[in-house]
């Protein structure tokens, strides 16, 4: 260095080992380290160990934050201090409530048509069991809140006597390479393949800290490691804190202020002046007002403190002058300011600034839990992440919690092989958005009905899968059916195959006075079998009429939804914007429907004409050939309602 001693961040990157421990003071912040020329904001120079790092695949550093475990240390433990401290980021953090709720459900499915339900059944009861152990809910929940405040966390799972795992989590600080291990594959505590750094091998783990803090390999297939804020690339992971720390604290700061100067507002309430009283005067009085006075052991100053309470009047004289500068302060300054502020914090949370402020005046649409909001989006990805990590992924090393558990039951015989190929895992987090469930089965008939969506489709917008509910749907009716004709055996009355039913509407007709004796329902059961039915010709008439009006019903209830839905659209337009698309397609659709409802209306009388046209001919036509009025009325209603006139 050209015989000149290096001094500070430059004497830093020249002594300090990549592994050692890294100093900390009087850097307040270790990207204050990272400060210096070089063709990546390094040091030119020594070590060169520091140049090499930036391009090797397998160190595995988060640049240009931190380089080893020492620093990612001094990372965490300050994000950990304002997680526990900062009401502005506990309430950030406790959005994950809406991401885990009360819980998980995670659920066993066929993975193929030949998939055993006995095996499903037991499957799905060691995986209830295995949730229920371990309470799954709690431990979502912090794995969400370590991510955040740590940014990862590992999960240990151990073989119980029962066949159950255990899971524990494992403290970030534990995780650390040997002493005696530079190498980077072994960087961060995390050991990896040759050449692939996301091919991990195994975890160096201080297991008994109170006894060696030399730490042990465990194999990667007992850890599971979730990780933040940090490249695929980078071993570990970054706390979301840590890019806003001077923001919560800063917020936390103005929210103090805030306090300060109400506080002082309202304790003064009255400044009384005094004049032409000699300055000893007012001096005496302020004496006696005092509560103690403090004297300056250098200068011997004398400092009178007096403690007001709310709504103090103050004495003085009227040759004093009195300036509040908090009286220029506006509450909506400070107001505006700090919501600047919780602002930037929520865009790193990537939630909303009303999670965090409970003020829900400024929700708007990004405020809001709809499907396309950010924060929607932010929840959905953390679900899938622990989705994915607890129950669904299949494979090793970072196998899921749950598979871990299916596969050591496998391996000590409480589940048969064929459970790994014959069944997924499906995990389902709370409900994000608040669904109108009427709206999508109507959208999603209008869709099946115009043939643009499939059955299929339908179910899996639903979260169900198509296969199974229809597997489903037959085992119902066929239970139905069942249980259906054993009620029928069971209040079946003696012969009552025999037993003919009297149409309810025979007491409605003039003439009618009284109902059939049973010698007359005999005598109309006799004459009505030997009635001519209609002709096939008559019923394909029949049946092409009524086809036709349920068609003209089927159209009509289409265009209502698609009215329905342009009303929307133009309710819901943005100010400004003309929605010229949705009026036209709100004109043509209610007029197809005036033209739908007009012929509707048409067919239907034309049919009821037609009816009673019918019925009136043939109660004519049996009373000619001899019967009477009631008989005549009671065979032709029977005859409608059977469909033969």
């Amino acid at each position: 260095m050209n015989g000149k001693s290096a001094s500070g961040p430059k004497k830093v990157h020249e002594t300090m080992d990549l592994y050692a421990s890294l100093p900390y003071f009087p850097y307040l912040d270790t990207r204050d380290l990272f400060a210096e020329a070089g063709p990546y904001g390094f040091m030119d120079g020594v070590p060169q160990q520091y140049l090499t790092r930036r391009d090797n695949r397998m160190a595995g550093e988060l640049l240009p934050l931190y380089i080893n475990w020492w620093q990612l240390k001094i990372i965490r433990d300050r994000s950990r201090q304002i997680a526990r401290n900062n009401e502005f980021a506990i309430a950030a953090i406790n959005a994950r409530n809406y991401v885990v709720g009360t819980g998980f459900t995670y659920a066993v499915q066929a993975r193929t048509d030949g998939s055993s339900n006995e095996l499903i059944k037991r499957t799905q009861d060691l995986v209830d069991l295995f949730v229920e152990h371990n309470r799954m809910a709690e431990l979502e929940s912090e794995v969400i809140y370590r991510l955040h405040s740590d940014g990862e966390c590992f999960l240990r799972s151990f073989k119980g006597e029962d066949g159950l795992l255990r899971v524990r989590f494992v403290e970030p600080e534990l995780v650390r390479p040997p002493a005696d291990d530079t190498t980077p594959a072994s960087s961060f505590g995390i050991k990896c393949a040759d050449e692939d750094i996301h091919h991990v091998v195994g975890y160096w783990i201080i297991e008994k800290p109170w006894e060696n803090l030399t730490p042990t390999l465990v194999p990667a297939d007992q850890i599971l490691h979730l990780k933040l804020n940090s490249e695929s690339n980078s071993k570990r992971g970054l706390p979301t804190i840590y890019a806003v720390e001077s923001n919560l604290r800063a917020a936390e700061d103005v929210l103090q202020s805030m306090i300060a100067v109400a506080k002082a507002r309202s304790k003064i309430a009255v400044i009384r002046k005094v004049n032409d009283s000699p300055p000893e005067a007012i001096n005496a009085l302020t004496q006696t007002a005092a509560d103690y006075t403090v004297t300056d052991p250098v200068q011997g100053r004398a400092t009178t403190i007096n403690h007001m309470g709310y709504g103090s009047i103050l004495t003085s004289t009227g040759n004093v002058e009195y300036d509040f500068p908090a009286m220029n302060i506006g509450a909506a300054d400070l107001v505006e300011t700090l919501s600047a502020n919780l602002r930037a914090i929520a865009a790193r949370f990537g939630i909303t600034e009303t999670m965090m402020s409970t003020d829900a005046s400024n929700n708007n649409y990004a405020s809001a839990l709809v499907a396309e909001a950010p924060a929607v989006k932010t929840f959905e990805r953390m679900q899938r992440m622990i989705g994915q990590a607890v129950g669904e992924r299949r494979t090793r090393p970072e196998r899921a919690l749950i598979w871990q558990q299916i596969t050591h039951a496998v391996n000590i015989g409480m589940l048969p092989r064929d459970v790994l190929d014959q069944v997924v895992i499906r995990a389902k987090g709370p409900q994000l958005v608040a669904r109108d469930y009427d709206r999508e089965a109507q959208t999603a008939k209008t869709y099946m009905d115009m043939g643009l969506w499939s059955p299929q489709t339908i179910t899996a917008e639903s979260g169900k899968n198509f296969e199974e509910e229809q597997r489903n749907i037959a085992k119902a009716k066929e239970e139905m059916a069942s249980r259906d004709f054993e009620l029928s055996q069971k209040y079946k009355k003696p012969n009552d195959e025999q037993q003919t039913e009297l149409p309810e509407s025979i007491q409605e007709i003039d003439g009618v006075d009284e109902a059939l004796t049973p010698d007359e329902l005999a005598q109309f059961n006799a004459i009505l079998a030997k009635m001519p039915k209609r002709s096939s010709a008559a019923q394909k008439e029949k049946a092409a009429q009524k086809r036709a009006i349920d068609r003209l019903k089927k159209s009509g209830d289409q265009f209502r939804s698609i009215i329905k839905n342009a009303e929307r659209m133009i309710a819901n337009a943005p100010k400004g914007v003309e929605p010229t698309e949705a009026r036209s397609i709100l004109a043509n659709a209610k007029s197809n429907l005036a033209g739908i409802e007009a012929e509707l209306k048409k067919l239907q009388a034309k049919e009821t004409q037609e009816a009673s046209d019918k019925l009136s001919e043939k109660i004519k036509l049996l009373m000619d050939e001899g019967y009477e009025q009631k008989q005549a009325v009671a065979i032709a209603l029977s005859m409608q309602r059977r469909g033969e006139l």
